[in-house]
């Protein structure tokens, strides 16, 4: 019997085996990795093109040298021809030869700082500081101020948006023809106008008269009481200086004496004097000025002026 179940048995194992379905081997691609998949997924970018840089347009002495220029002192528009302009035996105007360049009102462009020389038939040759801004490659006045009567200009530059101006010029002492007051003057410009906000000088010495403000700051919010304190490297006459207060026109608001600390005559100085001003008035923009004088003749020696934003 148990012969008979065995062929059975084998014969159902063997129909089952040949039910059961046929395993095919099929070819996959790999699964790519996740930076793959990424790099898949997201289409290249195309490497940018820098774009080509502009260049600003700039100002060249040709231009100024044959430019329309108003000539301050004797308030005439003429044009140069080569730096110069004549009209025999009345006026005449002489470009100096000192010309800067550099940004002066912060739009990146090159502007321009150039002397400009003025005769009225007398002997007196009236030099002038003019600022030509660069509009379009175009230069374009927008700002003077008068230096002296035949100053020895040594030179001028640009630098930080201000114009800094070595010179000699005159005491209110000295014959025209001779200047004798060594003086370092830089000017910023205000809207369209030219300021001078410091100017230094040599002392027979050698050593140099300034006025430093160290607080305030130009440009800052001040009450109608302000604290002012600084240093000189030179005390004045009798430790004395002189304040002025404007409006930016520079019309006279207010004036006075300011005093000043030194433990030596002529050595150095230290100021912190609280002042009051009528010109302080809330919600008004002045410039502040500290000038040291010549006790002889009154010649300004060293000048520093900060703006100021009364509130």
């Amino acid at each position: 019997m148990n012969i008979r179940i065995f062929p059975i048995i084998l014969i159902i194992l063997t129909g089952l085996t040949a039910c059961q379905p046929i395993s095919t081997a099929v070819e996959t691609a790999p699964i790519p990795s996740q930076g793959a998949m990424e790099d898949i997924s997201v289409p290249p970018t195309a490497t940018a093109i820098p774009p080509t840089a502009t260049e600003l347009p700039t100002l060249s002495e040709t231009q100024i040298k044959n430019m329309t220029v108003y000539a301050p002192v004797y308030q005439r528009e003429i044009t140069l021809t080569d730096g110069s302009f004549t009209i025999e035996g009345e006026f005449w105007v002489n470009l100096l030869p000192n010309i800067a360049f550099g940004d002066l009102n912060g739009d990146g462009r090159e502007d321009s700082a150039v002397l400009l020389a003025e005769n009225g038939g007398g002997s007196g040759t009236f030099v002038s500081l003019l600022v030509l801004l660069n509009v379009n490659g175009q230069p374009t006045q927008a700002g003077a101020v008068l230096i002296d009567d035949r100053p020895l200009i040594q030179s001028v530059e640009i630098v930080d948006k201000k114009i800094s101006l070595e010179a000699v010029i005159h005491t209110a002492s000295d014959p025209g023809c001779c200047p004798t007051l060594e003086v370092s003057q830089t000017y910023v410009l205000d809207g369209d106008r030219l300021v001078l906000i410091r100017q230094t000088s040599l002392a027979t010495s050698g050593a140099v008269r300034a006025i430093f403000i160290e607080d305030p700051t130009s440009g800052s919010l001040v009450s109608t009481t302000v604290q002012i304190q600084g240093n000189m490297p030179i005390a004045p006459f009798e430790n004395n200086l002189v304040y002025r207060v404007y409006d930016l026109s520079f019309t006279e608001l207010d004036a006075g004496p300011f005093s000043v600390t030194s433990a030596d005559y002529g050595g150095p100085a230290t100021f912190d004097n609280s002042l009051s001003s009528p010109a302080f008035v809330p919600g008004t923009t002045i410039w502040f000025e500290l000038m040291d004088t010549s006790a002889a003749d009154g010649t300004p020696l060293a000048i520093e002026r900060i703006k100021l934003v009364i509130q």
